[in-house]
């Protein structure tokens, strides 16, 4: 699995064009290596809560790989097209982050209001 800091695009052409890239530069040197598959860093963190949820990597990545649409859609749609919208759990560390900010941002604003 490769993982991308940006969106790639996700056609058959472009799939191919990867993998035989791939294949040509030993990374898939073993045959009996799964195809490739890519994904954004949005869709592995969608991929984080559905795993805190107790599903399995291996089994959400070989069931993808069975789907022909593995080539033509990205993983993020493919998991939102797969599981229900609760089977994506909140993720403990952003739901953190977001409310040390927010406390933050209110306690701000709160000294801005009683210095006025």
């Amino acid at each position: 699995m490769v993982i991308t800091l940006e969106t790639m695009p996700n056609d058959f052409m472009v799939y191919e064009l990867v993998e035989q890239r791939m294949r040509r530069q030993v990374v898939l040197e073993n045959r009996k290596a799964k195809p490739v598959q890519w994904a954004d860093v949005g869709a592995l963190e969608s991929l984080e809560t559905l795993l805190t949820g107790g599903n399995s990597l291996h089994d959400i990545l070989m069931a993808r790989l069975e789907d022909e649409s593995y080539r033509e859609e990205s993983l993020g749609n493919w998991l939102i097209g797969q599981f229900e919208p609760t089977a994506f759990g909140r993720n403990a560390y952003l739901e953190q982050k977001f409310n040390e900010i927010t406390d933050r941002a209110l306690a701000e604003f709160r000294s801005r209001r009683s210095a006025d």
